[in-house]
């Protein structure tokens, strides 16, 4: 279990990013309102290099936050740590932020007829899918840092106060992923982080108790049949 300083860090830590995404998630949801439905092509045109700009400065200021996370973390832990920095592809960010803007608004578009719900639908998908952006800077570089590590044996997923049934469902296995997963599974609006882990050891209290929820909720389950339960169970915990 990691120490009480290491864990308190860890929190610390998953404010700050989600102070990052806040700013950016309101700046592209009003972004987003202001779009003109009769030309959204044009729209996206003028706003374009604007959002990746704003995408970009936040994705650099959540990749600084990881590497000195990951260096303070495994200080108080007693061990050394050199991150590997995550890589910004502006072509990446440029192609999922017009799959969520103007991609999805005119999909809307052309099966309800109604531009300007369209529109308010694109203002919380896109702000999701920067915020996802922005979060890369900081899962990257983490999945890096550990694959890279002589001494990070692993990761534990940490959630935010009110995870999906997905992310709750993750991070209810604790610390099972180890150098040979470093994927992080992300979905548009998931806050999740990773915590490194640099030896086997007990799970902290509240992964312990979400997993016990998962085997009580799944009683009698198994395979999809489970992941269905716990769908259900989450949804209507979270209702």
């Amino acid at each position: 279990m990691p120490s009480p300083a290491a864990n308190a860090l860890t929190r610390q830590h998953r404010r700050e990013l989600a102070a990052v995404t806040a700013l950016v998630t309101d700046r592209v949801r009003r972004t987003a309102m202001q779009a003109s439905v009769g030309d959204i092509d044009g729209w996206w045109q003028r706003i374009l290099e604007e959002l990746v700009a704003l995408v970009a400065i936040a994705w650099r200021r959540a990749r600084g936050l990881s590497s000195d996370y990951l260096i303070e973390h495994a200080r108080i832990e007693g061990v050394t740590v050199d991150p590997t920095l995550a890589t910004w592809v502006t072509d990446q960010v440029v192609t999922s932020l017009r799959v969520r803007g103007p991609v999805l608004f005119k999909t809307n578009v052309g099966r309800t007829g109604e531009p300007t719900a369209a529109r308010a639908t694109m203002a919380r998908t896109l702000p999701a899918a920067a915020s996802r952006l922005v979060l890369a800077g900081e899962r990257d570089t983490v999945a890096r840092t550990v694959e890279d590590s002589d001494v990070i044996v692993g990761w534990r997923r940490v959630t935010d106060a009110d995870p999906c049934a997905f992310c709750a469902l993750l991070a209810s296995r604790g610390a099972v992923y180890s150098q040979g997963t470093v994927r992080f599974e992300a979905h548009d609006g998931d806050e999740c982080t990773a915590e490194p882990l640099y030896e086997h050891e007990d799970e902290p209290p509240e992964v312990a108790e979400l997993y016990q929820e998962w085997l009580d909720a799944t009683a009698g389950t198994g395979g999809k049949a489970a992941i269905r339960k716990w769908r259900a169970y989450w949804d209507a915990k979270e209702r």
